[in-house]
Protein backbone atom coordinates (compact mmCIF):
# COMPACT_ATOMS: atom_id res chain seq x y z
CA UNK A 1 0.00 0.00 0.00
CA UNK A 2 0.96 3.49 -0.70
CA UNK A 3 0.68 6.46 1.41
CA UNK A 4 1.62 9.78 0.44
CA UNK A 5 4.01 12.39 2.61
CA UNK A 6 4.74 15.78 2.48
CA UNK A 7 7.90 17.96 3.76
CA UNK A 8 6.69 20.72 5.80
CA UNK A 9 10.24 22.02 5.98
CA UNK A 10 13.67 21.52 3.31
CA UNK A 11 15.77 19.46 6.75
CA UNK A 12 12.63 17.07 7.43
CA UNK A 13 13.82 13.23 7.59
CA UNK A 14 10.67 11.02 6.35
CA UNK A 15 9.78 8.02 8.51
CA UNK A 16 11.85 4.88 8.06
CA UNK A 17 12.09 1.41 8.63
CA UNK A 18 15.17 0.15 10.23
CA UNK A 19 14.44 -3.64 9.51
CA UNK A 20 12.17 -4.96 6.85
CA UNK A 21 9.75 -6.65 8.83
CA UNK A 22 9.51 -3.42 11.46
CA UNK A 23 5.26 -2.88 11.92
CA UNK A 24 6.65 0.64 12.61
CA UNK A 25 8.43 3.59 10.78
CA UNK A 26 10.80 5.69 12.95
CA UNK A 27 9.49 9.34 12.88
CA UNK A 28 12.53 11.66 13.37
CA UNK A 29 12.20 14.84 15.53
CA UNK A 30 11.94 18.27 13.15
CA UNK A 31 10.96 21.03 15.96
CA UNK A 32 9.36 21.98 19.46
CA UNK A 33 6.21 23.08 20.77
CA UNK A 34 4.88 23.43 23.96
CA UNK A 35 1.03 24.25 25.35
CA UNK A 36 1.18 27.78 27.57
CA UNK A 37 -2.05 27.45 29.69
CA UNK A 38 -2.06 30.47 30.55
CA UNK A 39 -2.50 32.25 27.12
CA UNK A 40 -4.25 28.77 25.45
CA UNK A 41 -1.81 29.40 22.60
CA UNK A 42 0.84 27.13 21.65
CA UNK A 43 4.63 28.38 21.70
CA UNK A 44 6.99 26.83 18.78
CA UNK A 45 9.96 27.05 18.99
CA UNK A 46 12.73 28.73 16.79
CA UNK A 47 13.09 26.71 14.27
CA UNK A 48 17.12 27.05 14.95
CA UNK A 49 16.72 25.47 18.23
CA UNK A 50 18.45 22.27 18.24
CA UNK A 51 17.56 20.34 21.24
CA UNK A 52 14.78 20.80 24.38
CA UNK A 53 15.93 19.51 27.83
CA UNK A 54 12.42 17.26 28.80
CA UNK A 55 12.44 17.87 33.01
CA UNK A 56 10.88 15.05 34.99
CA UNK A 57 6.91 15.18 34.03
CA UNK A 58 6.88 17.61 31.22
CA UNK A 59 4.80 17.42 28.40
CA UNK A 60 6.34 18.53 24.56
CA UNK A 61 4.97 18.08 21.06
CA UNK A 62 7.91 17.23 18.84
CA UNK A 63 6.81 18.50 15.16
CA UNK A 64 7.36 15.81 12.83
CA UNK A 65 7.66 17.94 9.73
CA UNK A 66 5.46 16.23 7.37
CA UNK A 67 2.01 15.97 6.58
CA UNK A 68 0.79 12.57 5.42
CA UNK A 69 -2.33 11.58 3.17
CA UNK A 70 -4.05 8.22 4.96
CA UNK A 71 -6.09 6.07 2.79
CA UNK A 72 -9.81 6.22 3.41
CA UNK A 73 -10.49 2.96 5.93
CA UNK A 74 -6.94 3.45 7.99
CA UNK A 75 -5.65 5.53 10.45
CA UNK A 76 -2.39 5.68 11.60
CA UNK A 77 -0.84 5.88 15.46
CA UNK A 78 2.12 7.23 17.08
CA UNK A 79 3.53 4.72 19.24
CA UNK A 80 6.55 4.75 21.95
CA UNK A 81 9.75 3.87 21.01
CA UNK A 82 10.23 1.08 23.14
CA UNK A 83 14.35 1.61 24.02
CA UNK A 84 13.28 5.34 24.88
CA UNK A 85 10.52 4.25 27.20
CA UNK A 86 12.87 1.61 29.10
CA UNK A 87 15.81 3.32 28.95
CA UNK A 88 14.86 6.82 29.56
CA UNK A 89 11.44 6.71 30.45
CA UNK A 90 9.86 9.17 27.41
CA UNK A 91 6.60 7.93 25.98
CA UNK A 92 4.29 9.02 23.45
CA UNK A 93 1.74 10.54 26.02
CA UNK A 94 -1.64 9.54 24.08
CA UNK A 95 -0.49 6.67 23.79
CA UNK A 96 -1.24 5.36 20.73
CA UNK A 97 -1.77 8.87 19.20
CA UNK A 98 -4.15 8.29 16.21
CA UNK A 99 -3.76 10.17 12.48
CA UNK A 100 -7.19 10.12 11.07
CA UNK A 101 -7.40 9.60 7.01
CA UNK A 102 -8.82 13.03 7.23
CA UNK A 103 -5.86 14.75 8.35
CA UNK A 104 -3.39 16.76 6.41
CA UNK A 105 -1.87 19.09 9.20
CA UNK A 106 1.78 18.22 10.46
CA UNK A 107 2.49 15.19 12.32
CA UNK A 108 3.50 15.71 16.32
CA UNK A 109 4.49 13.32 18.68
CA UNK A 110 3.63 14.32 22.42
CA UNK A 111 5.53 12.76 24.58
CA UNK A 112 6.93 12.95 28.37
CA UNK A 113 9.35 12.41 30.88
CA UNK A 114 8.22 9.58 33.23
CA UNK A 115 11.84 9.38 34.58
CA UNK A 116 13.81 11.49 37.19
CA UNK A 117 16.15 12.18 35.17
CA UNK A 118 15.82 14.90 32.75
CA UNK A 119 16.30 14.18 28.99
CA UNK A 120 17.35 16.03 26.25
CA UNK A 121 15.46 15.34 22.92
CA UNK A 122 17.66 17.20 20.01
CA UNK A 123 16.35 17.35 15.94
CA UNK A 124 17.16 14.39 13.93
CA UNK A 125 16.68 12.04 16.81
CA UNK A 126 14.19 8.87 16.59
CA UNK A 127 11.18 9.57 19.03
CA UNK A 128 7.80 7.63 18.18
CA UNK A 129 6.69 5.24 15.69
CA UNK A 130 4.05 5.59 13.16
CA UNK A 131 2.17 2.19 12.52
CA UNK A 132 -0.78 2.09 10.31
CA UNK A 133 -3.77 0.21 11.14
CA UNK A 134 -6.77 -0.86 9.19
CA UNK A 135 -10.60 0.77 10.44
CA UNK A 136 -12.75 -1.32 11.82
CA UNK A 137 -16.49 0.93 11.20
CA UNK A 138 -18.51 0.72 13.98
CA UNK A 139 -21.92 1.91 14.98
CA UNK A 140 -22.90 2.44 18.79
CA UNK A 141 -25.88 1.85 20.05
CA UNK A 142 -27.84 3.01 23.33
CA UNK A 143 -28.99 -0.09 25.34
CA UNK A 144 -31.12 -0.80 28.37
CA UNK A 145 -29.52 -4.21 28.98
CA UNK A 146 -26.14 -5.62 28.69
CA UNK A 147 -25.16 -9.72 28.86
CA UNK A 148 -23.75 -10.92 31.52
CA UNK A 149 -20.33 -12.26 31.78
CA UNK A 150 -18.01 -14.31 34.06
CA UNK A 151 -15.33 -10.72 34.82
CA UNK A 152 -19.08 -8.79 35.45
CA UNK A 153 -17.79 -5.42 36.92
CA UNK A 154 -14.55 -6.77 38.78
CA UNK A 155 -11.98 -4.01 37.32
CA UNK A 156 -8.69 -2.08 38.78
CA UNK A 157 -6.62 -5.42 40.26
CA UNK A 158 -9.25 -7.31 40.24
CA UNK A 159 -8.05 -10.40 38.49
CA UNK A 160 -4.56 -10.19 40.79
CA UNK A 161 -1.21 -8.27 40.87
Amino acid sequence: MIVKMKKLRDNVILPTKNNENDAGFDCYVNGFLRWNSLSSKFIHYDDNMNSLLVLQGNIIGCKLGFSIEIPKGYYMQLVPKSGLALKHGITVVNSPGTIDSGYRGEGIAIITNLSRISYEVKLGDKIAQLILRKEIKTELVESNVLEDSKRGKKGFGSSGR
